[in-house]
């Protein structure tokens, strides 16, 4: 949207045809663009900032109460602060170029030496970066072949299926959920996008091939069903009620004390286990049974790491209570 700005407002107006074509958008995402500039508006500071307004006249597209935007960027310490923590952490994504690096360090510079020492310490005193373990390096990889739009040939063990195939995939993106890396790409061989785990990645070949960039939307989920998924229904707590509106339940019923009960799909019983253990009984799986028996298992013997001389083993009473 402030490309859009730019482009419409560096000369007497754009046309519509070239705004597209310099946006590389189609006409109905245009259109979706311009009707949302009319909701957005300058920062507002020391006064009440003043909404855009986009006018469309004579084949032209101009945008008006932007004009600020055409003078030197001024920053606030907490907005100079969070590029140069942004920076500091983009100059860690696997597979960067040496230019790319260069130029993430520069830019990093320039902020910091025409930023007060309030910048500095903010942006030293919080870290942020990609972290990726052991596949750093196949991050790395397949980071370069999204952007050089790299067809691949992978060898990916499915776990809910329990066996390794060869799949022909355009990298989209690479992008992390629940402490793992993915890989978002377009699979061939089931003709859809799909998410691969890099650990469950057992190797990758370059087939020499290039392929045209398909659209992913910045906001797309990374969990989407594909129709091989487990219906499992979930106890949210009150506290973390909100939660269940991120795994698209295909039912919901709100309770007395404000919780939450939903029906969703999973494609693998670890995200299950994982989230009821984070959340320490505020998350509970009610159905199917094989899947409440495994979380309370699992969850049973995660416990057992955590078991002192003084606690009591999972399933003992302390006498004080009934048992667990």
């Amino acid at each position: 949207m402030v490309d859009a700005i730019g482009l419409a407002n560096q000369r007497d107006g754009i046309s519509r045809a070239e705004l597209a074509e310099r946006l590389q958008v189609g006409d109905r995402e245009l259109t979706a663009i311009l009707d949302e500039l009319w909701f957005c508006g300058m920062p507002e500071r020391q006064f009440a900032g003043q909404q855009f307004e986009v006018l469309e006249q004579d084949g032209r597209i101009r945008i008006t109460q932007a004009e600020r935007l055409s003078g030197p960027l001024r920053l606030s310490v907490p907005e100079a602060a969070a590029l140069a923590i942004g920076l500091r952490a983009a100059a860690g994504i696997p597979g960067l170029t040496d230019t790319e690096r260069q130029d993430t360090a520069s830019a990093l510079d320039k902020i910091l030496a025409v930023s007060g020492p309030e910048v500095e310490q903010a942006g030293t005193g919080i870290v942020a970066g990609f972290d990726f373990g052991p596949f750093t390096e196949l991050a790395g990889r397949l980071h370069a072949a999204v952007r050089e739009q790299t067809l691949l040939s992978i060898d990916y063990h499915s776990a809910t299926r329990d066996e390794t195939s060869t799949r022909t995939v355009e990298p989209l993106r690479i992008t992390s959920e629940g402490g793992h890396g993915y890989l978002q790409a377009w699979c061939r061989s089931s003709d859809g996008r799909r998410n691969f785990r890099l650990d469950r990645i057992a190797a990758v070949r370059e087939t020499g091939e290039t392929f045209e960039p398909r659209h992913l939307p910045v906001d797309d989920r990374l969990f989407t069903q594909h129709g091989d998924e487990t219906a499992v229904t979930i106890h949210f707590a009150h506290r973390i009620r909100d939660l269940a509106a991120g795994f698209d339940p295909e039912r919901t019923a709100v309770l007395e004390d404000g919780s939450v009960v939903a029906e969703v799909r999973l494609a693998h019983p670890d995200y299950a286990h994982a989230q009821a253990a984070r959340f320490g009984g505020e998350f509970r799986v009610l159905a199917p049974q094989d899947l409440v028996e495994s979380t309370v298992d699992w969850l049973r013997r995660a416990r057992t790491g955590y078991v002192t001389g003084n606690s009591p083993s999972p399933g003992v009473s302390t006498g004080s209570g009934p048992a667990a």
